[in-house]
């Protein structure tokens, strides 16, 4: 007599078990029945133990994804900030004719833009070679230099303008600074250089 397929519905998948043709055909049924029952219990295991391991692949596949997600939202949003600060200071350098008003139009779009509290642009005198202060925003005018000419490599700025470099210093980077810079002391301090 012909062996019987076990058909196993679950969900997603349809399983078939077939007894191997090998099976003791004499007489003992009891046998035969525990044999195809243990055939079909390790072959639900192996699929459940594949289909655990597919669940897990898809689940890190999925946080994987996420976190890719994330970080290019991230950039994204960035690169975008950015260029709203480039259009900004591009449209308001458009809006004054002035240097003066130019200068302070764009300081105001920064101050904006990077929520900082204060800036001022210091250009190179050029028969002394000293930095005076062309224009500033904000909280600018609490800071001692305000009114000074700054010569080259004198302090942060001067070094900057002297390098040409940008210069980024928080409060703790400010006090190991040389040479040190008369800036209140808690604020952090962005320094970048300008070319005519």
């Amino acid at each position: 007599h012909a062996a019987r397929a076990l058909r196993v519905k679950g969900g997603a998948f349809d399983v078939e078990v077939t007894p191997p043709l090998d099976l003791p055909r004499s007489g003992d049924a009891k046998r035969n029945v525990q044999l195809g029952t243990q055939m079909l219990a390790e072959s639900l295991e192996s699929m459940r133990a594949q289909l655990k391991e597919s669940l897990a692949n898809v689940r890190r596949w999925g946080e994987e994804l996420e976190i890719k997600v994330h970080e290019r939202t991230a950039e994204l949003t960035l690169s975008n900030r950015r260029l709203a600060a480039v259009t900004a200071v591009a449209t308001a350098a458009n809006e004054v004719k002035d240097l003066r008003g130019m200068l302070e139009r764009c300081l105001e779009a920064v101050l904006e833009q990077t929520r900082m509290e204060s800036a001022a642009v210091r250009l190179l005198h050029g028969t002394d070679g000293q930095l005076v202060v062309a224009a500033s925003r904000g909280s600018y005018r609490d800071f001692p230099c305000q009114d000074r000419a700054v010569t080259l490599g004198e302090c942060p700025c001067g070094v900057v303008a002297s390098r040409g470099v940008p210069l980024y210093l928080d409060a703790q980077a400010r006090r190991g600074f040389r040479p040190p810079c008369r800036a209140p002391a808690a604020a952090a301090l962005a320094v970048l250089p300008l070319r005519s």
